[in-house]
């Protein structure tokens, strides 16, 4: 619906009115401006509607930063909502944070987003701003390539690789383009470009289907075995990040939870939190939590059928577990995530699910979930990085029938969990 979405603290609105007319200069007058749109709403309304603008209405966000911006609770809503977006599986996506401020502002991109500086020049970023319209996103990426500028990935969760690779580049443009895809971005900062490996934030669908959930021998607590048929679905490949939870906690004002003593980084699993804080965010993010059959369909669907683990036999290629973590969470999707390309179904951190926990039922079942809570607590499934793995099945952790359960207000360092979407 719009070209441009402008993005700005109350207190920058000349530098936005200023860009305003020199976008106009320059042809672009399908503008989101929100001054003009007040006479609709107001304070938290206007906000919720801004961020839909920007994470969905505008091909562009221009972020006007300064050192009012992240002092005000309704651009910081606006600001999450555009990271959002850039992080969570919307294609041809494109920001273009403009620099009001000194240099030091620069500490609030540490997470590898590019930006411009403003420079009292208006007239040169409208510019910048037409050139990037004037192209379509396959244009863009041949031009980086032709240009050999290289990703950069600007979802907040990429981690610096041990033999990166740094290149000059003389180039003036700026761009940041996000994405849904292996590549998330492509972006030239001035000066120098990073090569970072990122997880892959993906959405992997499921066609639905029978199978035959619970183990045929072993822990009481893992048996009977009996078929279960689950409607399609779709799961997120990856554990959700410290970086994805932060944006949440950003967009909704709530503080993050403590880090466990190992310090996870931001492309961590998140864990500490109860299983209502992970429904909570599932519901913010249009999912929910997988029920326990979709976990272990998912889980038995990332690998053959004979596989002990998630993907495949090796859990040494698949997971994280007591003998190789070193006693911690490691960033998402480090080991192998299967025919699906599901990271981490089995080890690193365990996951909550949606049903509370009870015996099994032998008979057959269709698209299951308990709801008798009489045990007080919730299911967990998949291992963690403290799992351990024995040649007894009964005794193996990290096999996909085991099952396990915890008090709902829990808050372990060794749980987190991944999100479902109804299809």
């Amino acid at each position: 619906k719009y070209d441009v979405a402008l993005s700005f603290a109350e207190e920058d609105h000349n530098a936005a009115i200023a860009l305003k007319l020199a976008l106009k200069m320059e042809g672009i007058s399908e503008v989101y401006y929100y001054p003009e749109h007040t006479v609709e709403t107001w304070g938290k309304p206007l906000a919720m509607q801004l961020a839909v603008v920007y994470a969905q209405k505008a091909r562009y966000a221009v972020v006007l930063i300064s050192k009012e911006y992240f002092k005000k609770k309704y651009t910081r809503i606006e600001w999450a909502a555009i990271r959002l977006r850039m992080a969570q599986y919307a294609p041809r996506v494109y920001m273009l944070p403009v620099l009001l401020g000194a240099d030091v502002l620069r500490n609030k991109l540490a997470d590898g987003v590019a930006y411009l500086k403003w420079n009292h020049d208006p007239a040169k970023v409208a510019r910048e701003i037409k050139l990037l319209l004037g192209k379509t996103e396959q244009e863009i990426l041949q031009d980086a390539a032709l240009h050999q500028y290289h990703p950069i990935f600007v979802n907040g969760n990429y981690q610096q690789v041990s033999r990166n690779i740094w290149w000059t580049i003389n180039w003036a443009r700026v761009l940041t383009l996000g994405g849904s895809v292996t590549v998330a971005a492509v972006a030239i900062i001035w000066g120098i470009t990073q090569i970072c490996l990122p997880h892959k934030n993906e959405k992997v669908t499921l066609p639905g289907g029978s199978f035959i959930m619970g183990a045929h021998s072993g822990r009481a607590a893992d048996m009977p075995a009996h078929a279960v048929t689950v409607k399609p679905f779709t799961i997120s490949s990856t554990e959700v990040s410290v970086a994805q939870y932060r944006q949440y906690c950003d967009s909704m004002q709530l503080p993050m939870p403590l880090p466990p003593d190992y310090a996870f980084t931001e492309d961590c699993p998140v864990v500490n939190i109860t299983w209502q804080e992970a429904t909570d965010y599932c519901k913010w993010i249009g999912g929910r939590l997988p029920t326990e059959a979709e976990w272990e369909y998912a889980a038995y669907k990332n690998g053959d059928e004979t596989d002990r683990y998630s993907g495949g036999n090796n859990i040494n290629k698949v997971g994280y577990y007591e003998t190789n973590s070193a006693g911690k969470a490691h960033p998402v999707a480090q080991k192998c995530g299967g025919k699906l390309k599901l990271h981490d179904m089995s080890g690193n951190a365990a996951e909550w699910c949606a049903d509370w926990y009870a015996s099994y039922s032998s008979s057959l079942q269709n698209n299951p979930q308990i709801t008798d809570s009489s045990s007080r607590q919730k299911v967990v499934r998949g291992g963690h990085y403290a799992s351990h793995v024995k040649p007894d099945p009964e005794d193996n952790q990290l096999r996909i029938t085991y099952r396990s359960s915890e008090d709902p207000a829990a808050r372990k360092p060794y749980i987190g969990f991944r999100v479902v979407w109804d299809k």
